[in-house]
């Protein structure tokens, strides 16, 4: 591949390889002047990630422009490994992801030889149906079919909903699945997020991480900012929150959760169940739990609204957020070095604790608002 088109798939083998070739050190990636357009676009590749879930693949005018191009993605690899955020590399990958499947696909079917390329990249095992020649000789009916190994098949399709990814409903001949070009594309774009998602977080040395600073504040800011947008349009139609609950309260464990659901992370079903009580047990109406859902990529309204309603009670049973011992049964607990989460048992406890808290420290500083400004009044009529 040459290095306009390894540009928009800057995660394989080939991309990494031309990388080396360029003989830059990560020291002067992160400093040096001559690469400041590459961190800029590194930086544009995450926030484009956080607010649109897709990293644009723009158009490559010379070499020059593919080499910053390609040195802009593990910039960015560095730039989300700093801010160390599980949900926000999750976003990234999958944002990585789906901006080269989208490519990809726009791709005339004549150029399936490169899809099978990239496949090889992966070492998939995947190649065109022997059935699809031959039909399309007489017909034309099988063309553009693929056929993939069935652990391939399972691996890439494990993340996927429908019933059409399921193994039990497929055309399953002499260990190898029969696809068309849409479902291969669709599970190349699988391959493609684990490609990115491998190895993240990097380990950062510190120089590093103060090095880049300017770019993760920007960052954290956007990231704040559409992780509570997207709470507040799920939550309560984009209405101000006060008076409702207070996000700032949860604790460590939910507010992991909630920020992987609002980032499009597939959560396990342990971890919905935590959510999605918890939410109700604090006074989140049902149909705004279900608005947050509709993030989740596997998302089916129907279903959805099943499980909801019966966590909040609709068969009779209302249901009580699992406590802290279970989360860290299932592995929902983030062990984050919390005083609060130290002297409590229960999520709900630890809310409860926090929100009270926190109203003492508005308390006190109404009062010293109201001393001072006494004074100052004071001080005017004399």
């Amino acid at each position: 591949m040459d290095k306009k088109t390894l540009s928009l798939f800057p995660f394989t083998r080939e991309a990494s390889l031309n990388v080396q070739s360029l003989g830059v050190s990560l020291d002067a990636l992160v400093e040096d002047d001559a690469f400041e357009r590459a961190r800029i676009r590194g930086k544009e590749r995450v926030i484009e990630a956080i607010e649109r879930g897709e990293v644009s693949k723009p158009l490559i005018f010379s070499d020059l422009h593919a080499e910053i191009e390609l040195l802009s993605y593990p910039f960015a690899r560095i730039l989300v490994s700093c801010i160390g955020d599980s949900a926000l590399i999750e976003r990234f990958a999958l944002a990585e992801a789906k901006g080269s499947y989208e490519k990809l696909k726009r791709l005339s079917s004549s150029k399936d030889d490169f899809a099978l390329a990239l496949a090889e990249d992966f070492s998939l095992n995947v190649s065109p149906a022997e059935e699809s020649a031959s039909a399309t000789r007489r017909t034309g009916a099988l063309a553009g079919q693929f056929k993939m190994h069935f652990t391939d098949f399972l691996r890439l399709s494990a993340g996927l909903s429908g019933l059409r990814w399921k193994l039990v409903n497929r055309d399953l001949r002499d260990g190898f699945v029969l696809l068309n070009r849409s479902e291969f594309l669709r599970l190349l774009q699988s391959a493609f997020y684990m490609k990115v998602r491998e190895r993240l977080p990097l380990e950062v040395p510190a120089g590093i991480r103060h090095a880049v600073m300017k770019y993760t504040e920007e960052i954290k800011r956007v990231w704040e900012r559409v992780k509570s947008e997207a709470f507040k349009r799920g939550s309560c139609g984009g209405e101000d929150m006060k008076g409702i609950m207070d996000v700032s309260c949860f604790p460590p464990c939910i507010s992991r959760i909630l920020s992987g659901l609002l980032a499009g992370e597939n959560i396990s079903h342990a971890g919905r169940f935590a959510l999605t009580a918890f939410l109700l047990n604090i006074g989140m109406k049902p149909e705004e739990v279900m608005q947050l859902y509709k993030n989740a990529p596997d998302f089916n309204a129907s279903r959805t609204k099943y499980q909801v309603e019966h966590i909040a009670g609709s068969k009779g049973t209302k249901y009580i957020s699992p406590s802290c011992d279970t989360l860290r049964t299932y592995g929902l607990c983030v062990k984050e070095e919390d005083e609060i989460c130290k002297e409590v048992s229960h999520p709900l406890k630890y809310y409860a604790r926090k929100l009270h808290l926190k109203k003492r420290v508005r308390a006190k500083e109404k009062e010293g608002q109201g001393k001072r400004e006494e004074r100052l009044s004071s001080g005017v009529r004399k």
